[in-house]
């Protein structure tokens, strides 16, 4: 009887005294935020003029997340026209595939230009920085000659970046991007499901 008895009290001390000790152990290693190939990319808040989103704010690396999918950002300074091509033609070509988010944000913001060529858009949502836009840039430590930079995700990994100062995107640097982002889709469309 002793001995079940000291054999029941050793398994419930077991039971109680474990969790503490694996509660002690190390936290997982954070995953790094920044702007660079293999980082988380980094939340920010677009307030959207177009299709399902419009009037309405949210962070597309988390609307991307959120899908399970993948995506392309396009951020620009001032919603130029090399940014607004850029997303036409992946309008019309890479995001057709429901597996691939896009997303257009113009970090000057305001630019009536923007809203007006996003309203024929129905799979690239394009909006403004919500506060800070006009500085994010030089906050994010990006040169001060580059006016749009493009990002290809898998959920909030960054898997591809360009820089482009301006004239640097050009016709067939366009076609080239989309090119690239409907191999982005494709490859995961191909991958297995992942939980």
């Amino acid at each position: 009887m002793n001995a079940s008895r000291s054999l029941v009290l050793v398994a419930l001390a077991f039971v109680f005294v474990s969790p503490a000790f694996s509660q002690n152990a190390a936290p997982p290693a954070k995953e790094e935020t920044g702007l660079a190939v293999g980082q988380q990319f980094p939340f920010h808040v677009a307030d959207f003029v177009n299709g399902k989103y419009a009037g309405r704010g949210g962070c597309p690396s988390v609307m991307i997340s959120n899908s399970r999918g993948r995506g392309v950002i396009i951020w620009t300074r001032d919603g130029g026209e090399a940014a607004l091509a850029l997303g036409h033609a992946l309008e019309k070509g890479a995001l057709k595939s429901e597996r691939l988010k896009g997303f257009l944000v113009a970090f000057a913001g305001g630019d009536p230009k923007l809203a007006e060529t996003a309203k024929a858009w129905t799979s690239l949502t394009a909006g403004n920085k919500r506060s800070g836009g006009e500085t994010a840039f030089q906050t994010m430590k990006i040169a001060d000659s580059t006016q749009v930079l493009v990002f290809f995700l898998d959920r909030k990994q960054i898997k591809q970046r360009w820089d482009f100062t301006a004239g640097e995107l050009t016709t067939a640097k366009i076609a080239e991007l989309n090119a690239l982002a409907e191999k982005f889709a494709a490859d995961l469309q191909e991958s297995p499901a992942k939980p």
